[in-house]
């Protein structure tokens, strides 16, 4: 009689477990802002960025904030402004607004790659949510001032 209570137990334990386990790989994955790409740059940037008919990020992004990583002139809101290598980074899915971290390279910008990524990973962008916001104020405030 225990032996049926304790089976029928353990059969209802089991299958909450895998249940949970279901609903967890349909959560998406979170975003984390890359400690070692934001220690590397100069700026980062909250910007729009649209897409050409293919769907690939344009080049010419349109500054809504700007933060000063290290002491640099800072480019103004509303200000468009190229980035070199946006093509070739990850985390665009669709025109919209991003958080950038942004080399200055003369006239123009670059999305660094830290030292310690392997030469194949591409540079990141983050789509703005209030939670990669939360982790830029984090870094930001982290980060000794210019």
């Amino acid at each position: 009689m225990i032996s049926k209570w304790l089976t029928g137990l353990l059969t209802v334990i089991l299958a909450g477990w895998l249940t949970y386990l279901a609903i967890l790989t349909q959560q998406p994955d979170p975003e984390f802002v890359s400690r070692s790409q934001f220690m590397v740059a100069d700026l980062w940037v909250v910007a729009q960025i649209d897409a050409d008919r293919q769907g690939n990020p344009l080049p010419k992004i349109i500054l809504q904030s700007t933060h000063a990583i290290t002491p640099s002139p800072l480019p103004q809101p509303g200000e468009g402004v190229i980035v070199l290598n946006l093509a070739d980074t990850i985390g665009f899915t669709q025109p919209g607004m991003y958080a950038l971290i942004l080399n200055r390279d003369a006239e123009t910008y670059r999305i660094p790659t830290p030292p310690e990524m392997n030469s194949l990973e591409k540079p990141r962008i983050y789509p703005w949510t209030p939670e990669i916001e939360q982790q830029f104020q984090q870094l930001q405030a982290a980060t000794p001032k210019p």
